[in-house]
């Protein structure tokens, strides 16, 4: 197991249900088959934008399932119009950037971000476990994947396409689109807070 340099060689580990669930059993990834997300790169100056389910189909057809709040730095769940998370950025370069509760007041866990290479610190699933994501992603080629564990003997549990890779579901030219492919038994609001948080620092490092 674990993830190599090449995501679209790796392939994907059903989990546990609960194993990863942080957010709530609402947004486990369903038995059956793998989970695909549609996203954008650059995904915090983009205020309003729908995180659309495509598994069964283009974005045109997908499912909304979250909204991005620019100014707050919140993401929303699109059916219930409530927020999900909130993202504290770093004071300084050198610090790690928050997952928080929506009100901003308790911290969820951080995402320690370096250039291509992510791990989340103080994470614990609803159960009070504490687990450890990592990843090798990077927004530049919308490229890599992310591990329960670490990158070497982990269980690989979400991986990026970028926009050439799947032309079946994205339009000819939108440079900016990514999809997520997300495993049977995975928090996906997990997925989207990491992957959210990291890009923003990538961001900064570019």
């Amino acid at each position: 197991m674990g993830c190599s340099s090449s995501a679209a060689n790796v392939e994907l580990k059903s989990i546990e249900a609960g194993e990863t669930t942080v957010f709530g059993d609402a947004y486990v990834s369903p038995p059956g088959k793998n989970t695909l997300i549609w996203m954008k790169t650059k995904l915090w100056d983009k205020d309003a934008f729908k995180i659309k389910n495509v598994t069964n189909g283009s974005p045109s057809e997908g499912a909304d399932m979250f909204q991005v709040e620019s100014a707050s730095k919140k993401i929303i769940d699109f059916k219930t119009q409530t927020p999900v998370f909130f993202m504290k950025e770093p004071q300084a370069q050198s610090d790690d950037s928050k997952v928080m509760t929506p009100d901003g007041q308790t911290g969820l866990f951080d995402v320690h971000a370096e250039m291509k290479k992510q791990n989340t610190v103080g994470l614990k699933n609803s159960a009070g476990t504490e687990i450890r994501l990592e990843g090798n992603m990077s927004m530049v080629t919308m490229k890599g994947c992310v591990c329960l564990g670490d990158l070497k003997t982990g269980a690989p549990i979400a991986k990026l396409w970028s926009h050439n890779q799947r032309e079946d579901l994205l339009a000819p030219g939108a440079a900016d689109d990514y999809i997520v492919e997300i495993s049977p038994g995975v928090d996906i609001c997990l997925v989207v807070a990491v992957l959210s948080i990291y890009e923003k620092a990538e961001g900064y490092m570019v």
